[in-house]
């Protein structure tokens, strides 16, 4: 199961949504929108993460989740908020920003992407040293906030753009003009310099292990803005040199971003440039031009199973809905649950498998089979071989069935 954190209406959340739903992937949507109906209660003892996640739809144990898409915005730029910003409806929208971005940082699951790698968006200059590391070229840059040192940085280099050094999102322009004239106000904000390489725009998204290159053809400085400069836009897949997408790989490795897009400039005379890796991309915005899966790839990676946009899906996966089951059997092993410290696998040989009021119940085959049963360690107590236990629990996905946190009561 995966959860998706956003505004659904957003165009990448949206592709996401829609790509669970049509492989058919278990998932919950969470509008970041609807503050007063989200919360989120967490308890971490030592290395062991519990907790639940609720609305008025159901709630969720944080384990049950694989993984986690966040596109999440700043609480302040919520429409529900008001303006000026309701006090009330303000905090509650930061405590709920606050839990889940704590979860994300700690979460064992995989997370698309973690705020703490992402930050490393927040220093251009920063990026381009690892990205110089990864075997991509850099554009000759300088960061200054004195007049005198960019016109020698022009002078040198001749056509020269400009951008903002931070995450902050700014429109790339070329220096000339009435801006050479306006140089004196760069004193109040360091801004970045690069000389303006030449040559055609290639936004490359890395979704785990999967890469997928988009040509843009545009005249525009800066393509994303294309419309404002009267300028058109052409955008289709492209296949890059193997040398340049494992350079891309590395990338994505070296700044911990499993999911990152990353915009390259591939020169006449066959040289990569790269300008930048982001961290939340907007690949809805690609993947609408050039009808590449990346929406797909995305849920699969976090689906955890392998899945890639080029392949099925494998295994069909139950509907994300809240079921629950009360088990009645016989507990033929106890063990450690691989991977999940401080879980357990009760084998129980089910004999009953009861209705709960209010759910559907997806373990009403169950009575005649062997079947894994996962719980918290400390629920256990003396239960062992042999004993007879009632057992609350519910199937996370075709594979995991994974008991209520009261966990086994020997009957």
């Amino acid at each position: 199961m995966i959860l998706i954190c956003g505004i659904p209406s957003e165009g990448p959340v949206a592709g996401a949504v829609a790509a669970a739903e049509a492989a058919g992937v278990p998932h919950v949507v969470l509008n970041q929108r609807q503050v007063d109906e989200w919360t989120l209660a967490l308890d971490l003892d030592g290395e062991f993460l519990a907790g639940t996640l609720r609305s008025p739809d159901g709630e969720w144990d944080v384990s049950l989740f694989t993984g986690i898409y966040a596109r999440l915005v700043e609480p302040r730029t919520l429409p529900d908020i008001g303006d000026p910003p309701d006090p009330a409806r303000l905090a509650r929208a930061q405590a709920l920003y606050q839990a889940l971005i704590a979860w994300f940082e700690v979460a064992p699951c995989r997370v698309v992407n973690r705020l703490g790698p992402s930050a490393t968006n927040m220093s251009k200059p920063f990026q381009a040293q690892l990205i110089l590391e990864c075997g991509l070229l850099a554009p000759p840059t300088t960061v200054t906030n004195d007049p005198d040192e960019v016109r020698r940085f022009a002078a040198e280099h001749g056509r020269v753009i400009y951008k903002s050094i931070s995450s902050t999102r700014s429109i790339v322009r070329e220096l000339r003009g009435s801006r050479i004239e306006e140089l004196e106000r760069v004193r109040h904000l360091p801004t970045q310099f690069q000389a303006l390489v030449p040559g055609v725009d290639v936004r490359v998204h890395v979704v785990g292990e999967e890469v997928y290159a988009t040509e843009v053809v545009s005249a525009a400085t800066d393509y994303r803005y294309a419309g404002r400069d009267s300028e058109e836009v052409e955008m289709r897949a492209c296949a890059l040199p193997p040398d340049v997408e494992a350079s891309c790989l590395a990338l994505s490795a070296a700044l911990e971003l499993p999911v990152c897009g990353i915009d390259l400039r591939r020169t006449p005379d066959g040289r990569w440039f790269c300008f930048e890796a982001n961290p939340s991309p907007a690949y809805s915005f690609y993947e609408d031009l050039t009808g590449q899966p990346i929406g797909r790839a995305l849920v699969g990676y976090l689906a955890g199973d392998g899945t890639s946009a080029n392949g099925g899906m494998g295994t069909a996966m139950v509907r994300a809905i809240e079921n629950w089951a009360e088990l009645k059997g016989t507990v033929r092993a106890v063990r450690p649950r691989e991977g999940v410290p401080r879980m357990s696998d009760v084998v129980l040989e089910v004999e009953e498998s009861h209705d709960v009021e209010g759910y559907p119940n997806l373990l009403a085959e169950a009575p005649g089979q062997e079947l894994a049963v996962s719980v918290d360690t400390a629920s256990l107590g003396d239960v062992e071989p042999g004993a007879r236990v009632r057992i609350r629990a519910q199937r996370a996905d075709p594979e995991t069935v994974v008991a209520h946190p009261e966990g086994p009561i020997a009957v």
